[in-house]
């Protein structure tokens, strides 16, 4: 099997292009001078952006088309918006794609996948996509009846195609200029010599009822501060989280627990891999730091973290309250008891016993 030109289409969201990393180590791996693209939203490009192991990125611009696309009262922009529309399509047809794999499994993808005139455009089958995504390909592929982790059913989809999965250690790619902000961030904050406890309380806006609650996180900051001096508390966050961070932060008695705002995901990477500890929920810096193998505990309500956990990750913990309700599809709970029966001295104990083994 011999591919010149390979499309890869995971749109979104940030975890899950961050969950497809280990198949395009795979494709690299399995064919290491072919020209390989991947199609991904605006909001992930800093994770594709000059990755050592792409040719090439197209960057669907969601953020600057969707008002276009929906602007009935304004043809003017409807039509400029669609022109730039038709143009980003013809530059990925233009390639002329041997190949074009949809890792994402919807009526988005699977256009994208079509649009891109490849002449084999493998995914998955009717069973596991959605929006009639399965229209789009030639090839369909069914995965195994069991849950399957995230990370591993993208590379189901490789191995079914006949390609040696083994080697499937992400590449995460972290720009200097994430970096030297980092550092100048620690070094302002003199935390350049401490060890770094990250945790980060926020969610995506869909994602809210997954997130531990603020005074949880202030507790286990002043917890964590306490257990020793060399510890450097630091409350993450991302844009539009600033607000709970300080919460945390201002509820929190011992000193040294700092905040610190990250409007990039080379910022957070960079953060992420100088961390001793990460702690969160699950949400795309879990996945960053998962991907990164930083040290570091899930906090795990509705959904299932078998699918949605770190895979194989040997110096991970996650915890979970195995309620009757769990795992759910709900987008929104008035009573998640499956965050907060998780305790304080439960992530407490699991930050403790990661401590002592890494």
């Amino acid at each position: 099997m011999k591919f010149n030109k390979i499309l890869i289409v995971r749109l979104s969201a940030i975890g899950d292009v961050i969950n497809t990393l280990p198949a395009l180590q795979v494709l690299r791996t399995n064919f290491p001078k072919s020209f390989i693209a991947w199609v991904v939203e605006d909001r992930s490009r800093d994770l594709l952006i000059d990755h050592p192991q792409l040719d090439k990125v197209f960057v669907f611009e969601r953020k600057k088309w969707r008002p276009g696309i929906r602007s009935l009262k304004s043809w003017r922009r409807f039509s400029r918006t669609l022109k730039e529309v038709r143009s980003f399509v013809r530059q990925i047809k233009n390639e002329k794609f041997d190949l074009a794999l949809d890792f994402q499994g919807n009526f988005k993808s699977g256009l994208t996948t079509y649009l891109s005139g490849a002449r084999e455009r493998v995914g998955f089958d009717k069973q596991t996509s959605k929006e009639a995504n399965h229209l789009f390909l030639t090839q369909k592929i069914k995965l195994p009846t069991e849950p399957l982790n995230r990370v591993a059913r993208n590379l189901h989809l490789l191995k079914s195609l006949g390609l040696n999965t083994r080697e499937h250690t992400p590449v995460v790619f972290l720009p200097a200029t994430g970096q030297t902000a980092i550092n100048d961030f620690l070094k302002n904050q003199n935390l350049t010599r401490k060890e770094l406890i990250v945790l980060h309380p926020g969610t995506s806006r869909f994602g809210l009822y997954k997130r531990w609650p603020a005074a949880s996180y202030s507790k286990l900051a002043d917890k964590l501060s306490r257990l020793n001096k060399k510890y450097a508390i630091i409350i993450a966050c991302g844009p539009g989280e600033r607000a709970l961070a300080d919460e945390i932060s201002a509820q929190a008695t011992q000193p040294g627990i700092v905040s610190c705002s990250l409007d990039s995901l080379s910022k957070l990477g960079t953060l992420l891999k100088k961390a001793r500890l990460f702690i969160g929920s699950d949400s795309a810096p879990l996945h960053l730091a998962s991907a990164l193998k930083t040290p570091l505990i899930g906090l795990y309500g509705p959904k299932d973290p078998k699918i949605y956990g770190p895979y194989r990750h040997p110096r991970s913990l996650v915890l979970t309250k195995d309620l009757p309700c769990q795992p759910c599809r709900k987008r929104t709970c008035r009573q998640p008891d499956c965050m907060t029966l998780i305790t304080t001295d439960d992530v407490f104990h699991a930050a403790r016993k990661l401590l002592k083994t890494t």
